[in-house]
């Protein structure tokens, strides 16, 4: 399968949706949790760089799986998201990708 084709579950699109699962994030934290193991080993380098999270969170975006729900975003806020303003917007996951994340965590446990 295409790992650019949203149904496809990357290891980073999984972590993103996982880090909006039980409250919506924001930006700043998405982009923390995902990195949260190369933060705790002090690494120079995070393991997802800026650019690949913003891709994948546009892409999630584009594809259904996130939305940034007006309840937890100023009104002020362009409806749908603008891209170039990402930063200030916080996400939850849609039904979508609740179930792609879903789907996705219990073939990891069927692996074990």
């Amino acid at each position: 399968m295409d790992p650019s084709h949203p149904t496809c579950m990357t290891v980073l699109r999984f972590l993103i949706l996982n880090a909006t699962m039980d409250d919506a994030e924001d930006f700043e934290q998405i982009y923390l949790v995902v990195n949260r193991p190369s933060l705790r080993a002090e690494s120079l380098q995070p393991e997802y760089p800026l650019r690949d999270v913003v891709d994948e969170l546009n892409s999630l975006l584009k594809n259904g799986f996130l939305e940034a729900p007006k309840f937890c975003n100023e009104s002020s806020l362009p409806m749908p998201p603008d891209r170039s303003l990402l930063h200030h917007y916080w996400f939850g996951p849609t039904e979508s990708g609740k179930q792609a994340w879903e789907g996705h965590r219990a073939s990891l446990g069927a692996k074990k």
